[in-house]
């Protein structure tokens, strides 16, 4: 008994170890996206924008607007607001908005 106990508290810290960093690798994996948007949007800030282009739709699907160029955006739960350029500040309310981003 004494043997098997020795086992197991020889045995119980590395897979304790090994269990944590499994852990930690799958939290890490699930959060990287999450971590590319956010230094994204540190990069369009500091550069006044990415390049893209942004088109609105209208729910039928009919384009009714495109922008494209150094584009801010910051989005909440019903409105989308875009600086373009570092001209102008555009809110939209409503629409279907499509996003691209190029390089």
């Amino acid at each position: 008994m004494k043997d098997m106990n020795k086992f197991v508290m020889n045995h119980s810290i590395p897979v304790f170890i090994l269990m944590l960093i499994f852990i930690c690798i799958v939290i890490w994996t699930l959060l990287i996206g999450d971590r590319q948007i956010a230094l994204k949007n540190i990069e369009a800030n500091i550069n006044g924008g990415l390049n893209r282009t942004v088109i609105l739709y209208d729910y039928a699907g009919k384009p009714i607007r495109t922008w494209k160029g150094k584009i801010n955006l910051a989005r909440s739960d019903n409105e989308i607001s875009m600086i373009v350029n570092e001209e102008h500040r555009i809110i939209i309310h409503g629409g279907i908005v499509v996003v691209e981003e190029h390089k």
